[in-house]
């Protein structure tokens, strides 16, 4: 319980201030999108550090690391993709 507080307390303080930091990458959609109109990319960043520092704050050693390396991972290849728009294959490999 005390890990779902850490985590929606984070993400709430932290969306406000990243919102004007995303509008700066913006995905505009092509033939292959979902979406049809300019969207904000970043938006997943806080809301998988908040697990992250969660899991960092609670649990003890090996544990946390266990939970957080691979998460960390995982966000880090997100993010490159909104960037940089990896493709599918190197986004597979990773």
């Amino acid at each position: 319980m005390f890990a779902a507080l850490i985590c929606a307390a984070f993400v709430t303080a932290a969306e406000p201030v990243l919102i004007p930091l995303r509008r700066a990458a913006i995905d505009v959609p092509n033939g292959r999108s979902s979406h049809s109109v300019p969207t904000q990319h970043g938006g997943g960043a806080p809301i998988a550090v908040g697990p992250v520092l969660s899991a960092l704050l609670l649990m003890q050693g090996t544990a946390a690391l266990t939970f957080a390396a691979p998460v960390t991972v995982f966000a880090a290849i997100g993010f490159a993709d909104d960037l940089a728009g990896l493709p599918a294959g190197r986004r597979l490999v990773l």
